[in-house]
């Protein structure tokens, strides 16, 4: 039944599609952009909270280089957090699961007559070309060619090839190359605002575990993908190990969905010097992590979370995922655990896990 909708759900997108290439159409826009025309930007980023967090280069470096501009965000309801206060951001506009809301928040985006709108979200999407239209009549509207099926709705497709070598952060450089300036030539670390009251409330939950800065390790145990996600079994055995050669405590995490297994593994490892973080806003978390020694972690958003404050990280991986590369940790000292072949996360040896933790945790110990 569900292939039947979906079935369904594609021929109609494709009908709507013919529908909009009869009325929709923008001229091709000539590059090099000048910069100097531009005085307000969109950047359409309305996916995952780890997309937003590698997009952070690129907002650094177009407000180094358009300095006099506006950069205005249309962010999803769960990566808006992570840059509503960034002081090189203007203004953050969010696609809400209501489409009434969201057509709001387009007409609010259209108050700003936008001159120049960047679709970085590099896939294929029919939503956000049409939201990009209406956002921006008038402006310059710029997006990946994997969406060349919705060319009418853009004045200007660039080449990003997705090819498993560059990091996402490097690949979001290339739309600088829209104003004749070299992607290569910029910082792809990423940069991330911790908000002063997200301070505040993490400085409060760190004082009520007994965790000092810089002393404290953060373990995530979870992922909602099934093929990053650990077992009970090597969390236990992987943290029980780093106790036996650690004096700092440990700060477990884990997505909502699976909080009850935060419970099953403390009692298990059974030490004081184990603690479970209360569920926090995206905001006081970025701020937690900034706080720690070491973040680690499934390939999550947390990943780039802790690149975004600089601190180092230990990430589990897997090849089944296509593009694993473009989400390694970047800017900070990491060690990528990778299961052999193409086997999931859960594959991974404990022993193995602890070993390459440990090189980590001494290099930034002791060197």
């Amino acid at each position: 039944m569900r292939k039947y909708f979906k079935q369904i759900e594609n021929y109609n997108k494709k009908l709507l599609q013919l529908i909009f290439k009869l009325f929709v159409r923008n001229d091709k826009a000539h590059l090099p952009i000048n910069s100097a025309s531009i005085k307000n930007i969109l950047l359409l980023r309305t996916d995952r909270i780890g997309d937003m967090a590698v997009s952070t280069p690129l907002i650094r470096a177009l407000r180094k280089s358009i300095p006099e501009a506006s950069i205005f965000v249309f962010a999803s309801e769960v990566n808006a957090d992570l840059i509503v206060d960034d002081p090189d951001i203007s203004a953050v506009f969010i696609k809400k699961k209501n489409i009434i809301k969201t057509l709001t928040e387009v007409i609010s985006i259209r108050k700003r007559k936008i001159d120049l709108l960047l679709n970085l979200n590099l896939n294929k999407s029919l939503t956000n070309a049409v939201l990009s239209h209406y956002a921006a009549p008038k402006g310059i509207k710029v997006a990946s060619e994997y969406n060349y099926q919705y060319s009418n709705f853009y004045n200007c497709l660039i080449e990003i090839e997705r090819n498993n070598e560059l990091h996402m952060s490097l690949l979001l450089l290339r739309f600088l190359e829209l104003f004749d300036k070299t992607s290569a030539e910029q910082n792809p670390n990423l940069s991330i605002s911790i908000k002063t009251d997200a301070g505040k409330k993490a400085q409060k939950l760190l004082r009520s575990k007994d965790m000092k800065k810089n002393k404290f390790l953060v373990f995530n145990i979870s992922s909602i993908h099934f093929n990053r996600n650990t077992t009970d079994d090597f969390v236990i055995a992987v943290i029980k190990g780093l106790l036996d050669k650690i004096s700092e405590p440990v700060l477990l995490l884990s997505d909502p969905s699976q909080r009850s297994r935060l419970s099953f593994i403390t009692d298990s490892i059974s030490s004081d010097r184990v603690k479970i973080s209360p569920v926090v806003d995206l905001s006081t978390l970025t701020a937690v992590l900034s706080e720690c020694k070491l973040v680690i972690t499934p390939d999550t958003a947390l990943v780039h979370l802790a690149c975004g404050v600089n601190i180092p990280v230990a990430a589990f991986y897997t090849r089944e995922e296509r593009y694993y590369n473009e989400w390694q940790p970047i800017g900070v000292k990491y060690v990528s655990i990778f299961a052999r072949g193409t086997a999931p996360v859960s594959d991974i040896e404990p022993s193995d896990a602890l070993n390459q933790i440990m090189k980590l945790y001494d290099e930034i110990t002791y060197h």
